[in-house]
């Protein structure tokens, strides 16, 4: 049973109880991911994501992370375009204990010059590790290929110069001027009662002044070509479209078609581009949504010299998909979609995660019912229309490997219409 209540200075609180559990997940859900961010602070949410675990005025590092593994607790945060999260996970009697860390931690962290040094150097070295991770620095590229000279365009972790000379005043800065209560869903789930969230929420986040909502530029698809030589084993290839944001009417038979497409084993690029032709080990597709536009990607890796055989088959495959879905794609599709659902029901974070971004993107509750209501009602024709809306769009080509032999962009792109 979800609840929600809004302080008067802006500050919603969400509630999903489950009486039957022993423990309960949550934190703090803001919209303040990279996309609020300019050329010059690209990265600073990640680093503020980083760098509240590091000191307040009252504890230290050392003593947040004992304050909560005291109690059994796991913690953790993650930033994206849309939003960041400070969340975690204990028994139900230490609920108030950990509510009380971690409202510190985003109201009062002071940012301590060593510590800043310290979690400069782990952030270089995480840029490091995804540009040593090819499938990942793949997919960096390709966002920076999809919205190029945008927020929606710059990496999450930012580039090393901003890492380089964020400081304590930076993220002051940013405390001030983002984290405030109209800004924060306090999302928890389990074994917690409404009343008694709203008690705490009061309790330490009822003196806040109210302040102005975040707001972000709107995004534009540009779309185009990146080719980055690398000598490497496999040819990373991104081949992207624009797809639909998360408020547009053909979302959810979007997210089916992604599904039947290149969702599994089952799926048409699985079974043409592995099982038949053995052209790859990896291959899918799939969809992100955000607020105003949104993606559809077919990832591939396969050795350089077949890149070009499996690009053509990638986008053969989609364009004949787009005008002849059949009735079982789509029933295997809609009862993955309703697996996912039930899945992520059955873990306590999922459910605190899930309301949390709801409340962000579409400010109500989840509704599972409402949803598979939505799912079951599209038709092959619904699903079509949204595959056949991705390719009225401009190509997105994106490649990380030995480029040498890989043909050009037109000619790529001719395979669509084909």
């Amino acid at each position: 049973m979800h609840k929600v209540t809004k302080l008067d200075n802006g500050l919603r609180i969400v509630t999903d109880t489950v009486d039957h559990v022993g423990s309960v997940a949550g934190g703090f859900w803001c919209n303040t991911g990279a996309r609020y961010e300019d050329e010059t602070n690209n990265g600073i949410a990640h680093f503020f994501e980083h760098m509240i675990f590091q000191g307040t005025e009252k504890r230290s590092s050392v003593q947040i992370k004992e304050d909560m593994e005291d109690m059994g607790a796991s913690i953790n945060a993650y930033t994206s375009y849309d939003i960041t999260s400070y969340h975690y996970h204990l028994l139900k009697d230490d609920i108030e204990h950990g509510f009380d860390v971690f409202a510190d931690m985003i109201i009062n962290s002071t940012f301590p010059e060593k510590e800043l040094e310290n979690e400069r150097g782990a952030i270089l070295q995480e840029i490091a590790m995804y540009e040593d991770t090819p499938d990942a620095h793949v997919d960096d590229l390709a966002q920076e290929t999809a919205y190029a000279d945008q927020a929606l365009g710059r990496p999450i972790l930012g580039p090393r110069e901003n890492v380089k000379k964020f400081t304590q005043a930076d993220l002051q800065d940013y405390q001030n001027n983002l984290m405030n209560p109209s800004n924060i869903v306090v999302s928890l789930a389990g074994n917690i009662q409404h009343d008694q969230a709203v008690a705490m929420a009061e309790k330490y986040f009822g003196h806040l002044p109210s302040a102005k909502e975040n707001t972000c530029e709107k995004a534009h698809y540009t779309g185009g070509e990146c080719m980055v030589n690398r000598d490497i084993e496999q040819a990373q290839i991104m081949l992207q479209f624009e797809g639909l944001s998360r408020h547009e009417k053909g979302y959810y038979a979007q997210q089916l078609f992604s599904s039947l497409f290149g969702g599994g084993m089952s799926s048409r690029l699985f079974q043409e581009v592995r099982e038949k032709r053995g052209l790859v080990y990896t291959v899918q597709s799939f969809a992100r949504a955000y607020s105003d536009t949104g993606t559809f990607t077919i990832y591939a890796g396969t050795d350089p010299e077949k890149a070009n055989e499996a690009m053509h088959v990638c986008l053969s495959e989609l364009a004949k998909a787009a005008h002849n879905v059949t009735e079982r794609e789509l029933e295997r599709a809609k009862a993955q979609v309703r697996a996912r659902l039930v899945f992520a029901q059955e873990k306590i974070m999922s459910r605190a995660d899930r309301a949390a971004r709801r409340m962000l993107f579409f400010n109500d509750l989840p509704n599972n019912q409402k949803i598979l209501d939505r799912i079951e009602a599209l038709t092959i024709k619904d699903v079509e229309a949204a595959a056949q809306h991705l390719l009225q769009s401009k190509l997105s080509r994106t490649i990380l490997g030995r480029t040498k032999s890989i043909e050009d962009y037109d000619k790529t792109a001719s395979h669509i219409a084909a």
